[in-house]
């Protein structure tokens, strides 16, 4: 089995995506705002041909 090394930024973005973290309520409400705005904007840009 051949092993893989990875570099140093792939190392720390696991560890942060699995690290228990606690954010407050403005974080939280802040990030649903993004994410609804990123599901719009690919549902528009999903008509659009170019």
């Amino acid at each position: 089995m051949a092993y893989a090394e990875f570099d140093q930024v792939m190392v720390e973005l696991v560890d942060y995506a699995y690290e228990d973290a606690s954010f407050d309520d403005e974080t939280l409400r802040l990030a649903r705002f993004c994410l609804l705005d990123s599901i719009g904007c690919a549902v528009a840009a999903s008509k659009d041909h170019d």
